[in-house]
């Protein structure tokens, strides 16, 4: 699979308010599925599609979204 950095960085920078920082729940972060990132806390669901082709399901941890966003370009 391959994002773009900077749209992926974007849309992720604009999710990362809707999950809460701490969380008691195992999987805390922004879900990947069907080309769609989903956010969520207990009052609110929020979405962005993402320009990429895959069947893959996982999900972003919160301390790796700003790692994606200082990655380079390339």
């Amino acid at each position: 699979m391959v994002i773009e950095r900077i749209e992926l960085a974007n849309k992720l920078k604009q999710l990362k308010s809707v999950t809460p920082a701490r969380s008691s729940e195992k999987a805390s972060g922004v879900l990947l599925k069907n080309n769609m990132l989903i956010a969520n806390n207990t009052e609110l669901a929020v979405t962005a599609t993402l320009n990429v082709n895959t069947d893959e399901c996982f999900v972003i941890p919160m301390n790796a979204i700003e790692l994606i966003d200082n990655l380079p370009d390339e």
